[in-house]
């Protein structure tokens, strides 16, 4: 089995190897691969399963089905990506938003 997932950022183990010999399940073999697209695509090979965002349940791929995690559901960090010298009206109206929710 192959379980694939997004390139992990920290040094934490992946989910699947902290919880699977919890359930007496043999960790897999791992794939990490920056593209959901292709991660879909391995599951749609018939290679393993992969945890992906939620708003890849748009990515149609024949056989695939996306089930939503039971809470607590991992916390992703997110950050805005925009060019320093944009000094549009709707860029900084967005980062104001961005920065309102941020605080919350």
């Amino acid at each position: 089995m192959l379980f694939a997932g997004p390139r992990a950022r920290s040094r934490r183990r992946p989910l699947a190897s902290q919880h699977l010999p919890s359930r007496r399940l043999h960790t897999p073999h791992i794939a990490r691969d920056e593209s959901l697209q292709t991660n879909v695509g391995l599951v749609a090979a018939g290679l393993g399963v992969s945890l992906v965002p939620a708003s890849i349940r748009n990515l149609r791929r024949a056989g695939v089905v996306y089930r939503s995690l039971a809470p607590p559901v991992p916390h992703v960090e997110m950050a805005a990506a925009y060019l320093r010298e944009d000094t549009s009206e709707i860029t900084q109206a967005f980062l104001g938003v961005l920065r309102q929710s941020s605080r919350r």
